[in-house]
């Protein structure tokens, strides 16, 4: 009996039995024995596989059940954003492949957590559309703050401690993969890290590189393809503003990791709904309606969640915060 099972689970090593990638990645490793390990690093035919499967009908269905829900809410601006090349998020947390990206855990496709594309929002925010006069910059500041809410304990403009933490007027929802924006709709892709110079990072610097050390290639997955990025606010001034810096912020820094070698940089593809209009192009397919089946009909049968809007906040958008031509990244905008 014990010989017929380990049969079984040895066809699912490396992921190679396994439609979800997500689950191939974090359970079918397959278990190699160090002194035994020659060439390739064991991971390779784990990342190839899981690039090879294409995005399932159910996920499919549940993309357009979560789209429509985004769409029934008020005060919502939905935008489709596509990679300039690849975007991998998660790749520094704990996995035992020493690499990791984050996918949807149900569906095993990438993802963009809604508090990665806050932070990146909040920080080109604070660093690139500050303004010079003084006036300016403590409204510029609150703006920020209902925007995007605050810590307990952050000084305040009098030196004053906010006791107490408040969260921002906007939620940023997670950016979902549009099915059939990726080649063959895989958006999973092997790819590679090469570390020139190991000793010389290992040992902090005080071992100079060479061109006698050996590079280390290590593996991972990054993604590809398009996003839907969607954003709710209390009214339509407060969506409209925090839309556009996201879409800035993702355009000219980039999410996740290894963004200084280009990796994470996304921008506008089309508009699907809401109050900011832009120019548009490179529009993906259209996604074909998913094939019946039953699990399908049970994701589409299932209700989306009733969503209340927030209430008003008594601090309104800084005049001068929404005329982002004042920063030096307006020329790109135009």
């Amino acid at each position: 009996m014990a010989d017929s099972i380990r049969s079984q689970l040895a066809t699912l090593a490396n992921g190679g039995g396994c439609s979800n990638p997500g689950l191939a990645l974090e359970r079918y490793a397959k278990c190699v024995d160090s002194r035994e390990r020659k060439g390739d690093s064991p991971a390779d035919p784990l990342f190839s596989n899981a690039a090879d499967q294409p995005v399932s009908p159910v996920y499919k269905a549940a993309f357009e059940r979560w789209k429509k829900s985004l769409e029934s809410m008020p005060g919502i601006a939905i935008k489709q954003v596509i990679s300039t090349d690849r975007v991998i998020v998660g790749l520094g947390s704990e996995s035992v492949l020493e690499t990791a990206i984050t996918l949807n855990r149900i569906y095993g496709v990438p993802m963009i957590p809604g508090s990665a594309l806050k932070g990146v929002a909040r920080s080109f925010y604070e660093k690139e559309l500050q303004p010079a006069d003084t006036e300016d910059l403590k409204k510029h500041r609150d703006t920020g703050d209902e925007l995007f809410g605050w810590e307990a304990k952050d000084k305040g403009d009098q030196g004053k401690e906010k006791d107490k933490a408040k969260s921002g007027c906007v939620t940023f929802f997670d950016a979902w993969y549009v099915p059939g924006s990726a080649k063959d709709d895989r958006p999973l892709q092997p790819d590679v890290i090469t570390v020139h110079h190991p000793k010389y990072y290992q040992n902090s610097g005080t071992e100079a590189p060479t061109d006698f050390d050996d590079p280390n290639p290590v593996g991972f997955i990054s993604a590809r393809g398009s996003f839907l990025l969607a954003v709710q606010g209390p009214d339509e001034e407060w969506t409209n503003l925090a839309m556009d810096v996201l879409t800035r912020a993702l355009e000219h820094y980039g999410v996740g990791g290894k963004t200084s070698s280009g990796y994470g940089r996304l921008v506008q593809s089309t508009d699907v709904r809401g109050p900011t209009t832009q120019g548009t192009s490179g529009s993906p397919k259209p996604v074909p309606p998913p094939p019946s089946d039953p699990e399908v009909e049970q994701v589409k049968a299932t209700q989306p969640n009733q969503v209340k809007s927030r209430e008003r906040p008594a601090v309104r958008p800084h005049a001068a915060t929404p005329c982002i031509g004042r920063s030096r990244w307006a020329s790109s905008a135009s």
